[in-house]
């Protein structure tokens, strides 16, 4: 509709998840061993790692570029700063960063979801703030919900008649999500 070149609006996305990605593990680090020459390490070893072929599909697997934008990395970003607020006590502002990661990658988020929710259990049951962990659970309870949300309101408003198991075997081994 814009008549955008898609070369350019991708690599803009890849370079924004790729400078996400490092600072939100910098943040992360820092934030765990508090010495900024180990966080920057710890960076320097995830762009080394290369986190963007961790994704199920393995697209940068397939690939001629060997980094690509997908959602589940730039969500991967908004999680791991989450965690890192959670760890400085912000909790309200990192379940918000939780639910702005449910809008790029769903998935994602609910694992992060069950993730942050026993971490905050445990330090519940450590410093015997069970009023504020069951506030803490509950906000986890709303995120994972609205992260859900979209996903629940298409199922209820779209009828449709599954498909024979021979042809829904055959689909998913065409898509590498399901079948590598």
């Amino acid at each position: 509709y814009l008549d955008l070149d898609p070369f350019l609006s991708t690599r803009i996305l890849t370079a924004m998840q790729g400078l996400l990605l490092g600072l939100s593990m910098y943040i992360f680090s820092l934030t765990l061993i508090r010495n900024r020459s180990a966080a920057f390490l710890a960076t320097v070893f995830m762009y080394c790692s290369a986190p963007w072929t961790w994704a199920p599909a393995g697209f940068a697997n397939i690939s001629t570029w060997n980094f690509v934008p997908y959602a589940a990395t730039f969500a991967i970003s908004l999680i791991l700063l989450a965690f890192a607020l959670a760890l400085r006590e912000k909790v309200w502002l990192s379940l918000l960063l939780l639910l702005l990661g449910g809008l790029f990658h769903p998935g994602v988020t609910l694992h992060a979801c069950v993730i942050f929710g026993i971490f905050l259990s445990l330090q519940g049951i450590k410093t015997s703030a069970y009023s504020h962990t069951l506030r803490y659970l509950a906000g986890i309870a709303f995120v994972a919900l609205l992260v859900m949300l979209p996903s629940l309101w298409v199922q209820a408003i779209i009828n449709f008649d599954p498909l024979d198991l021979d042809e829904t075997i055959e689909g998913l081994r065409q898509n590498q999500h399901h079948w590598p």
